[in-house]
């Protein structure tokens, strides 16, 4: 499924003011999102990212996220430069036991076992946009759900942590859904102290398409350095030693 990238502004999202006419339906179109989202087992997105934030500006990402079954899942983004040049800035393993960052501009391979109460979960920033493997109804004890607006083909879904945002991997969230697919299009987040944003547009979904577990091979491993942590996260062992959005939302933001 091809998705244009004519939606709506992402300034446009953040301004959207909610609409007590919306509240009736925002039960149904839960409802409608989460019986889709069970019936899908694979899922691979092609998406763009634009990272905005006030002292360092733009930064460009083309990437992919592969969603798997028990909670497994990839995550790659490449950085565009100026001239539209990309090179790889950063790849994830979800596994089923541990997880695995790769960083191929300094050959290095970073592995933290996932801790036994958070097998089966995923960050909420992987997790949240696709409702995957969480019950609807769980999200209203860790969210603010609202239904922005409607639109012809789409509706716009805001969410915000009901409480402790600092733990949380943004402060809100923004989510244009498709009517048709109930397959996010755009998906808007801001960061806990509001200083930043990222932009994902999604470009290319294939549900189910075979082969997709080959993205779970570990096949760095040779001529680079394997750096393994006895925690349960990356602030677990390997202080100071990494950065990022992705790290950010590990933990605790998890789901279910």
């Amino acid at each position: 499924m091809a998705i244009g990238h004519c939606m709506l502004a992402a300034a446009c999202l953040l301004a959207a003011a909610p609409d007590s006419k919306m509240d009736a339906k925002l039960n149904d179109v839960l409802e409608n999102w989460q019986r889709r989202s069970k019936e899908r087992t694979r899922l691979d997105v092609l998406v763009t990212r634009k990272d905005s934030e006030s002292s360092l500006g733009d930064q460009n990402f083309t990437g992919r996220v592969v969603l798997l079954p028990k909670s497994q899942a990839y995550v790659e983004f490449s950085e565009r430069d100026p001239a539209g040049e990309s090179r790889l800035s950063e790849r994830w393993v979800w596994t089923k036991e541990a997880v695995h960052h790769f960083r191929a501009d300094q050959k290095q391979h970073f592995i933290w076992p996932i801790a036994e109460q958070d097998r089966g979960r995923l960050p909420a920033m992987l997790a949240l946009p696709f409702l995957w493997h969480v019950d609807a109804n769980q999200l209203h004890s860790r969210y603010t759900i609202r239904l922005h607006s409607e639109e012809a083909d789409s509706w716009i879904l805001a969410f915000e942590p009901v409480k402790n945002t600092s733990a949380c991997s943004f402060s809100k969230a923004y989510l244009k859904l498709s009517k048709e697919m109930l397959l996010p299009q755009r998906y808007l987040v801001v960061s806990p102290d509001g200083n930043s944003r990222k932009d994902f547009v999604l470009t290319e979904v294939q549900p189910e398409k075979p082969g997709m577990e080959k993205v779970l091979e570990i096949r760095d491993d040779k001529d680079w350095k394997v750096v393994k942590s006895g925690g349960s996260s990356p602030n677990d062992g390997l202080e100071g030693k990494l950065t990022g959005w992705f790290v950010r939302s590990l933990k605790p933001d998890l789901l279910p």
